[in-house]
């Protein structure tokens, strides 16, 4: 039943309008996490009218293309200008600008990009409770199991020193 599911979405989003929409909604996106100061759910927002008399697939993939776009198109400001975008975009004017002035931009922007489709594989995979419950059966990798600690204690707000990866 769940995989009928799973395929019946997957389905839905291969439609040519949902495809479309995607492309519509990651070249949107890509502005939009370009332009300083805004991001997601900027973009989220400013789409919202324009998705009512469409499939409901079609809309999801583009509220989806157009928030998943804007992750890495905050990082393009950073590295080539170190001008960050938004606070998580502050990280990249350390290492990623210093790669631009030795012409290594288009290397930064690699990394910055599949670091975007790991996060977002990632955030995919598993949600707090897949980690929590791995982490407590001890089936989770050794780096994994690190990374579920600290995304827990984060969200619990307990600050309890460094955690040490084993």
């Amino acid at each position: 039943m769940m995989l009928e599911a799973i395929i019946d979405g997957l389905a839905a989003l291969a439609t040519p309008q949902s495809i479309l929409f995607m492309l519509i909604g990651v070249v949107y996106g890509l502005v939009i996490g370009i332009l300083p100061g805004l991001g997601g759910v900027v973009a989220m927002a400013l789409l919202l009218p324009f998705t009512y008399g469409f499939e409901t697939a079609a809309t999801l993939a583009l509220l989806l293309g157009a928030h998943i776009a804007t992750i890495w198109g905050d990082s393009v400001t950073s590295i080539l200008f170190s001008v960050p975008g938004s606070a998580k975009g502050l990280a990249l004017c350390f290492d990623g600008y210093p790669m631009t002035k030795q012409g290594q931009a288009r290397r930064a922007l690699a990394a910055s990009a599949t670091g975007t489709m790991r996060s977002i594989s990632w955030n995919c995979w598993s949600s707090s409770r897949t980690r929590s419950l791995l982490a407590a059966r001890g089936t989770m990798p050794p780096g994994c199991r690190c990374f579920a600690a600290v995304s827990i204690a984060w969200r619990q707000a307990a600050v309890t020193g460094p955690a040490s990866c084993s």
